[in-house]
């Protein structure tokens, strides 16, 4: 019991130290901001200052008039003395050339629906020719079509792996039935291989185009070593022996073994993390890097918001929820959004908007002044004597001064309820100001340059935007919304294709689909003759032959062919002291040798060119016949 008590005690002091860095609350320090300006300038995140992306964009060339105050960037101060693009200095030849184009492009519309309309010609006047095809097949006789088993084609064709070949081949070798053993060896050979992408299964290709189309150099020579000792067995009509089936065995495990040892290493290089490398930078004088990079070196807790603002949690009570900065110059707030935006603020999310005022909730009651100056001055009350419900300034509060590139202004409705300005410019103009709703804060800045890498690099703007996010994110997260948060998420695949504007195609989609399936449906349907097999018998092609050769009259042609395939086979066993290939019919077949010299002359004589005799195919039978008794023979 002490043992386990210790552990329990150890277990929540760990948790404690785990938690408790992250229940500790960071503390801003405005006064050394600018510092860490500086400082992390220094470190690297000098892009937009060093080489900044050129030509600029809209929103970086907005923020140039403060480019000459910011230290040490005069490459990026030249790439605001840039001319801006002008499009109205575009050569005349350019506007002529894009006529043309907007032309040529009509004419491959035109050319693209006359194409799409003559393929449905085509396909009506193809139809048609079917139609008759197959009424004209439907009154002809069935074709009939013997097909002799095969074992290797039906293991092929059957959804089996490679393992379970291998197995049933060894089952049928132990039991003697050592052809189909070869065959099967064979088949599992063919399946690993096929698995690994080295060569394709299909029903009309032969032993021989395997071995050639085979992409593995390492298993070629294995596979045609097996289907050599096959097609002896299969074609050459050899006994199979069972050193010969070792073999065989022997080679087609290891193809398949190298398949699964290949099909590992794939799984774990696929399987291997990958290293995305450093994250670059931002060039651009309006991105928000340095503001993110000072609050996170000061001990905030800052990061990207990592998803859509239409998507935030609503906070619940008394939850201490993240502080969520939106720059609405580069932000794009949808209606969704805007919406949702406001329901969260109002339920107690903290908010901090900033720029263009005019994409800004209306529910949130600002709108743009104008101004003239670009001075401001941040005053902040003091923590002990707060009251954002009135504008109360006092001697005790905390004041920061900051530029700006544009002067912006706004106005707060303080109708919709009670405002607190936070910054005036020298007209007295508010530039930012917030607004309690409900149970949340939103705080608004006229302006987003104090957020951007140009704008907070300028001595003291760091120590106002940091004061000011103090102020209102004090112990909170905060979360930076990217610009592609102000999108909504589609509710549905559906409804982020509208969004898209592919209405018009998906329902030119979906008709064409229906007709497509109309018209498969329809063909599919109508009653068809089932064909014969693809893979014909080996006795067919023997007759099939046989039919060629009467037909063409080859008789003596089939004679000489049979001829000298004896002549060679009985010439491998042979003994060397004998060379009379009729001599040794005869006594291998113990027939009488005057015969067969009779039938072996007759045989040898015949050429493919001569005229048949009529006695072709009766000497050919009976040379069939002494062959036959001198291969049986002992």
């Amino acid at each position: 019991m002490r043992r386990v008590a210790i552990i329990v005690i150890a277990m929540m002091l760990a948790s404690l130290a785990v938690a408790a860095p992250l229940a500790r609350a960071a503390t801003l320090d405005p006064a050394g901001a600018d510092s860490v300006v500086l400082h992390a300038r220094h470190e690297g995140l000098d892009d937009f200052c060093a080489k900044p992306s050129r030509p600029l964009s809209t929103h970086a060339r907005s923020l140039c008039p403060m480019a000459a105050g910011i230290p040490q960037c005069d490459a990026f101060v030249a790439a605001c003395n840039d001319k801006p693009f002008d499009p109205d200095k575009l050569p005349r030849w350019n506007l002529g050339l894009g006529a043309a184009l907007a032309s040529l492009a009509g004419g491959v519309v035109w050319l693209l629906v006359a194409a799409v309309i003559g393929l449905i010609v085509v396909f009506v006047v193809s139809a048609i020719g079917r139609a008759r095809k197959d009424s004209r097949l439907a009154s002809s006789p069935e074709p009939k079509a013997t097909v002799v088993p095969d074992p290797m084609a039906e293991a092929l064709l059957a959804p089996s792996d490679a393992e379970a070949l291998l197995a049933r081949a060894s089952e049928h070798a132990l039991r003697g039935e050592l052809d189909r053993a070869a065959l099967l060896y064979l088949a599992a050979a063919l399946r690993a291989l096929d698995r690994r992408g080295a060569i394709r299964i299909a029903r009309h290709r032969t032993n021989g185009e395997y071995v050639r189309a085979c992409k593995d150099g390492e298993a070629a020579p294995q596979l045609r070593a097996i289907v050599r000792a096959v097609d002896r067995v299969q074609f050459g009509h050899e006994a199979p022996t069972r050193e010969a089936i070792a073999d065989v065995a022997a080679r087609a495990a290891w193809i398949v073994r190298a398949a699964v040892v290949a099909s590992l290493l794939l799984l774990l290089v696929g399987c291997t993390p990958k290293s995305h490398g450093p994250i670059l930078q931002s060039d651009d004088p309006g991105g928000d890097d340095l503001f993110m990079a000072v609050l996170e070196r000061q001990g905030a807790d800052v990061a990207r918001l990592g998803g859509s603002l239409a998507s935030l949690p609503m906070p619940e009570h008394d939850e201490k929820g993240p502080l969520v900065v939106v720059d609405a110059a580069r932000t794009l707030l949808e209606e969704e959004t805007r919406m949702h935006l406001v329901r969260w603020v109002k339920a107690g999310g903290r908010l901090l908007i900033a720029g263009d005022v005019k994409s800004w909730p209306e529910d949130f009651g600002a709108k743009p002044h104008e101004s003239s100056s670009s001075k401001l001055t941040f005053r902040f009350p003091d923590p002990e004597n707060e009251n954002e419900n009135e504008r109360v300034v006092d001697p005790a509060d905390a004041t920061f001064k900051a530029t700006v590139a544009e002067p912006h202004g706004l106005d707060w409705n303080d109708e919709l309820g009670a405002s607190y300005v936070l910054a005036k410019n020298d007209e007295e103009v508010p530039y930012a100001a917030a607004r309690a709703f409900e149970r949340g804060v939103v705080v608004g800045l006229a302006g987003d340059d104090l957020l951007t890498n140009a704008g907070i690099s300028v001595p003291p703007n760091a120590a106002a935007i940091v004061a000011l996010i103090e102020r209102y994110a004090h112990g909170r997260a905060i979360r930076v919304a990217r610009p592609e948060d102000g999108i909504s998420p589609p509710s549905s695949p559906l409804a982020a294709l509208l969004g898209a504007g592919l209405g018009l195609p998906l329902a030119h989609a979906a008709f064409a689909t229906a007709l497509l399936m109309l018209a498969v449906g329809v063909r599919q349907a109508r009653a068809r003759r089932e064909p014969p097999p693809q893979r014909r018998a080996w006795t067919e092609h023997v007759a099939a032959t046989g039919s060629l050769y009467a037909r063409a009259h080859l008789a003596p042609h089939a004679l000489s062919a049979y001829a000298r395939f004896v002549d060679g086979r009985l010439r491998a066993r042979m003994p060397r002291t004998m060379t009379d290939p009729a001599v040794y019919l005869a006594l291998r077949s113990r027939a009488d040798a005057a015969r067969c010299a009779e039938v072996w002359a007759l045989a040898t004589a015949a050429r493919s060119a001569d005229r048949p005799r009529g006695d072709e195919l009766a000497t050919l039978r009976e040379l069939r016949t002494l062959y036959a008794a001198a291969m049986k023979t002992g």
